[in-house]
């Protein structure tokens, strides 16, 4: 009966990442036609666009964007579950990585009255790594720091130990209780407040 059991649970188990993969897909195709539409319009292809209507715009992309990097977890998640990422190892400056993202948050940064900053160290720091892994690494958590700091600031830091790179993203924010620390890389968890 457990054998049963455990190979019901596999099947459906196979079912959800198949219908993940599926999903994913399938949404990639109506947000790359949005965008493209909201460009055409940007570009006045399709007639003029006033100021306020290009805020509208703006707004439409900035959330076409926000879910197309939710579907790219999705499709993360469904292709690391079923042994399917890969990874593209290669010498990455760690230095021009972290000065790129902080950069990319500073406005918004700014808007919320933060101050974001990174410290580098005088030589460059390079690593073997997935550039475009560590990239989105340091987004998620350069855009969480902004995001739940109210005041203050965002520390980047990084520094190399014997045989490792210690990547460092510090702010002022509301911070988390003992219990979701415990809970932090649990698949799909989220903090309640």
């Amino acid at each position: 009966p457990y054998a049963m059991l455990f190979r019901r649970m596999k099947e459906v188990d196979q079912l959800k990442n198949d219908f993940l993969s599926v999903a994913t897909h399938e949404l990639r195709a109506p947000m790359t036609v949005i965008k493209g539409s909201i460009e055409n319009l940007e570009d006045g292809i399709t007639g003029t666009v006033d100021e306020k209507g290009r805020h509208v715009l703006k707004v439409i992309y900035g959330e076409t964007e926000r879910l197309n990097n939710l579907v790219t977890d999705l499709l993360n998640v469904s292709r690391l579950e079923q042994g399917r990422i890969t990874y593209t190892f290669e010498p990455v400056d760690l230095r021009e990585a972290c000065q790129n993202i902080v950069e990319e948050f500073a406005a918004k940064a700014q808007q919320k009255g933060l101050t974001i900053t990174y410290q580098q160290p005088p030589t460059p720091e390079l690593i073997s790594a997935d550039k475009g892994r560590i990239i989105e690494v340091l987004t998620n958590l350069v855009d969480n720091a902004v995001k739940y700091s109210q005041k203050g600031s965002v520390i980047v830091t990084h520094k190399s130990t014997a045989n490792q790179v210690v990547l460092s993203v510090r702010d002022t924010g509301i911070g988390m209780a003992a219990p979701d620390r415990e809970r932090l890389f649990s698949r799909f968890y989220r903090i309640q407040n």
